[in-house]
This record gives C-alpha cells, structure tokens and sequence, in this order.
C-alpha cells in the first residue's frame, strides 16, 4: 500500500485522501470478487 490510515490522526486533508483511497480499494476489491 502506498500509505496507511488510521482514525486517531485527522489532519484535514489527508484524511480525506485516505478516506476516498480506502473507498477505492473496496469497490476494486468487490470488482474482482465478481468478475472472477
């Protein structure tokens, strides 16, 4: 992974990175489980 989150630092901005990167790695993971 490129970089790591954790809900005890929010620091604005790169909270909300992580949060849509977290979002992202999910739904790519749901796409794999289905076309597979």
């Amino acid at each position: 992974l490129p970089f790591h989150w954790d809900g005890g630092s929010s620091s604005g901005p790169r909270t909300t990175v992580d949060r849509k990167w977290h979002s992202f790695l999910r739904l790519k993971s749901i796409l794999e489980m289905e076309s597979t």
